[in-house]
């Protein structure tokens, strides 16, 4: 297959209004799926910086004490005045008396220490002849000691630098009572939570912006150049005491729009069908969980509705699923059959007047070898004889060749993609594996879409109907 026989690159263009609501909704849409990872990181963000706090935390006591500033003077000036000058000038030359060094011996030897642990200030206060000092240390008895060998031994030192003063001490804090720097844990729970909650946002918006997946047909017409035939929307049942059933056009409590939107398709199909003389339609999907088999059981139950007469085979041998779609049980199907264990009237099944099931039967890791066998090409071209459309569900045709070996015996195919589930890489693929085998594609159906900002731009707006999400593989 040459690459643009199916696959194109979007053209590129100016962003527009468009595409920021897809943006948005994209995120809406994460937010809603992934709303538990902001709360997680917030938990987390919080007992961390808690934590955090609490191992590096070293409490600080500060122990202070003022005094008056008074000097020694001959001179006719206010002595106010020069002690005044006095107090700020021992406050400008406390750095570098700290600094020499020798108050700090003097303390170590006045304390008995090889290390002096603390943290020694000074500063006059405002115009006044006061005079402060404060001592910061981890212990509270340390600190106050500390302060006291500093008034003992300070205005000796200071002596030298400013003349004869005196410090007459007026208040003092004795031993502190509580550390100064007390950890706020709720403040910092409270920070720690929103760092985690801008943490677990960035993560959500990353994840919605950087998916790569399909969201609308637009996007699908703009990557891939195979006609778009319609879409299904997705099915939810409101929550009820018994099982809703499965998600089928028989099912009574099937949302109209849900029936509606496989008639239509259907009628495309069979339009198409009939333009080229397709019998054997082949369906699959880039990967699983995009809904294939539950399109592929709908749609031959609406033609089988048509009074047409169907065929459906459930052809993913490692993964049978159709049994699971129509409520029934996995019973002997396609590899008994072809190992020899079952004739094919006993795989044969009438499920309704004109629709007969094969399933898959049990199932085998070896399915390629299965598939490729003249068996299944005898058993599939036989059951085309019968009816006017035998519809094949296979495996994903991106993960596997399942897909690709059953596309060699069929007239056509039909590609499933789900909305924003599979990366635009994995849709590429399984068009691309699938177009190895030459067949022609009948077209791709967008499955399982949503009510959304951005819906109602494209026609597709179904609404929701709250609660059980049907399984819809």
């Amino acid at each position: 297959m040459q690459e643009n026989e199916t696959l194109q690159s979007p053209q590129s263009r100016p962003l527009s209004f468009m595409d920021y609501r897809l943006a948005l909704d994209a995120i809406v849409k994460a937010a809603k799926k992934m709303f538990f990872i902001p709360l997680v990181l917030m938990v987390l963000g919080a007992a961390l910086l808690c934590g955090y706090r609490w191992y590096k935390y070293s409490p600080r006591y500060i122990a202070t004490a003022t005094f008056t500033v008074a000097i020694q003077n001959d001179l006719g000036a206010s002595t106010q005045y020069y002690s005044s000058a006095t107090a700020k000038q021992l406050a400008l030359t406390f750095p570098s008396i700290l600094n020499s060094g020798l108050l700090n011996n003097t303390l170590m030897k006045d304390l008995g220490v090889s290390a002096l642990n603390a943290s020694i200030s000074a500063s006059a206060v405002g115009e006044t002849n006061l005079f402060s000092m404060s001592v910061t240390a981890s212990n509270a008895q340390y600190a106050y000691d500390v302060l006291q060998s500093v008034i003992k031994n300070y205005p000796e030192i200071a002596e030298y630098v400013v003349g004869n003063t005196k410090l007459t001490l007026i208040d003092e804090s004795g031993v502190p009572k509580a550390p100064i720097n007390k950890v706020n844990y709720v403040k910092n729970a409270q920070k720690g939570a929103l760092f985690g909650l801008a943490a677990g946002v960035v993560i959500i918006v990353a994840y919605a912006l950087t998916r790569q997946t399909i969201r609308t047909p637009d996007e699908l017409k703009s990557y891939t150049s195979v006609p778009f035939i319609g879409i299904v929307p997705n099915v939810r049942f409101k929550k009820r005491k018994k099982k809703p059933g499965p998600i089928s056009i028989m099912n009574p409590i099937v949302p109209r729009s849900f029936t509606n939107a496989i008639r239509v398709l259907r009628t495309r199909i069979e339009r198409a069908a009939k333009a080229e003389d397709y019998k054997k339609i082949l369906i699959s999907s880039a990967v699983s969980g995009e809904g294939k088999t539950t399109v592929s059981v709908n749609l031959a139950m609406a033609f089988a509705k048509h009074s047409k007469k169907v065929v459906l085979m459930g052809c993913d041998l490692r993964n049978p699923s159709v049994a699971k779609r129509l409520g029934v049980e996995n019973g002997v199907g396609i590899t008994e059959y072809l190992s020899g264990k079952a004739t094919l009237d006993e795989i044969c099944t009438e499920q309704s007047e004109n629709l007969t099931l094969i399933l898959g039967g049990a199932p085998i890791q070896n399915a390629s070898e299965a598939i490729a066998s003249k068996r299944m090409r005898a058993l599939i071209d036989t059951m085309s004889e019968r009816c006017d459309y035998l519809i094949l569900d296979t495996p994903p045709a991106s993960l596997l060749t399942d897909a690709s070996e059953i596309a060699r015996y069929a007239d056509a195919a039909v590609f499933v993609v789900r909305q924003d589930y599979a990366r635009r890489s994995h849709i590429l693929e399984g068009l691309d594996y699938l177009s190895q085998s030459r067949i022609p594609f009948i077209g791709c159906i967008m499955n399982g879409v949503e009510g959304g900002i951005s819906s109602h731009d494209y026609g597709y707006g179904y609404g929701k109907y709250g609660g059980y999400y049907g399984n819809s593989k």
